[in-house]
């Protein structure tokens, strides 16, 4: 416990007022004083704190690692996501002293997050972020170890990947250019180029270059923050023709000026909120009116116009690589791993090729062993 106490005392030269902080540290009670104001102790109390005690909350401990290291080191969507970690899912951990912290207490944690219908992809960031807080206890010397260094993580499914096949492309098109000619641009641009919705929030018509029917992605906008990318690279996407075309008349058509490709009536960056649900669903659902019955579009979201977009790509045999290099994915075994189970056809072809390869290679032993 920490406390802020004001001292007043007199003496020859008048009448001295200061304030000090009042800490205990294993039983003892110490003090630092020293401080001109209440407001000047107030601000230094968090580091006293942490600088003195052992006996320091895991709460504390959080705050300080994502006040200083989170805010050095990491984006605003990422820092965000760890402050919601804290305040609603690890209530019963961040009121416990950091060094107590045990296994059994984080099994206890996940069970409790398990009972909220939490996924295993969520629970195992939200025990990463712990592991991360207190591995930054014992790098500041608040922790001599780190109780839950070797904690294994939950076995993640991953969930079936949903996209469009090439007639659903089609009247998706074809009807958002009818009844969506706003947002039009905006939904093929995310087909024909697989882009992430924050990076299509942040392109500026600087990015293109119609030209050499070339896109730089080197941004991003979350929660009406522009930042890096997602993998804080930037890469170059090919435009095909068509999409170059629509592009084009999408510029001779704004009215506002704004450097912003796609932006609302005040030339800002467009609500994603907005956008998906006053938009994008309802051209599902008028999609799916066009469609026959074992050919609907079902759980589709924004998201899967890029898997769409790698798909079609992999599937029609374009290289892994090129796909990896698009889509901004950090490896090809990336691309492959996220994309595997919706590629029959590559890896049949695949296989096909294998076989063919141990053909020629029993004709060319054959060949040998005759000469």
């Amino acid at each position: 416990m920490a406390s802020i106490r004001k001292r007043t005392w007199k003496n020859k030269s008048g009448k001295h007022t200061c304030y000090e902080i009042n800490y205990v540290i294993d039983g003892k009670q110490y003090r630092k004083g020293g401080y001109k104001s209440e407001l000047e102790a107030q601000l230094d109390l968090h580091n006293v704190v942490l600088d003195n005690s052992t006996d320091i909350r895991f709460s504390l401990l959080a705050e300080d690692y994502l006040n200083r290291h989170c805010e050095l080191n990491c984006k605003p969507s990422t820092k965000a996501l760890y402050e919601n970690y804290l305040k609603v899912n690890l209530v019963e951990i961040k009121r416990k002293i950091a060094k107590d912290i045990k296994k059994r207490d984080i099994e206890t944690l996940i069970l409790t997050l398990k009972k909220k219908g939490l996924t295993n992809k969520t629970i195992n960031g939200i025990i990463t972020f712990v592991q991360a807080v207190l591995n930054y206890g014992v790098e500041n010397c608040f922790l001599k170890e780190n109780p839950i260094l070797k904690f294994k993580k939950l076995p993640q499914i991953k969930p079936p990947i949903h996209f469009l096949d090439e007639i659903q492309i089609k009247v998706f098109l074809d009807l958002a250019k009818i009844h969506t000619p706003t947002y039009y641009s905006f939904f093929a641009t995310a087909l024909f180029t697989g882009m992430r919705r924050g990076e299509l929030l942040a392109l500026e018509w600087g990015d293109i270059d119609f030209k050499n029917a070339k896109i730089k992605v080197n941004k991003q906008i979350y929660k009406g923050i522009k930042q890096t990318t997602k993998t804080n690279k930037e890469r170059i996407i090919d435009i095909p023709e068509n999409l170059l075309m629509i592009l084009q008349e999408h510029k001779r058509n704004c009215t506002r000026l704004s450097k912003l490709v796609f932006h609302n009536k005040e030339g800002k960056p467009v609500h994603p909120y907005n956008m998906e649900h006053a938009y994008f669903h309802p051209l599902i659902r008028r999609c799916n009116e066009i469609l026959t019955e074992d050919n609907q579009i079902e759980k589709l979201r924004f998201h899967d116009l890029r898997h769409t977009y790698a798909t079609y790509l992999l599937s029609k045999g374009i290289p892994v690589k090129y796909v990896q290099e698009q889509l901004g994915h950090s490896t090809a075994r990336m691309t492959l791993d996220t994309y595997a189970s919706v590629m029959p056809s590559v890896k049949f072809g695949a296989l096909d090729l294998l076989q063919k390869l141990e053909q020629k290679e029993q004709i060319e032993h054959k060949l040998n062993t005759k000469i």
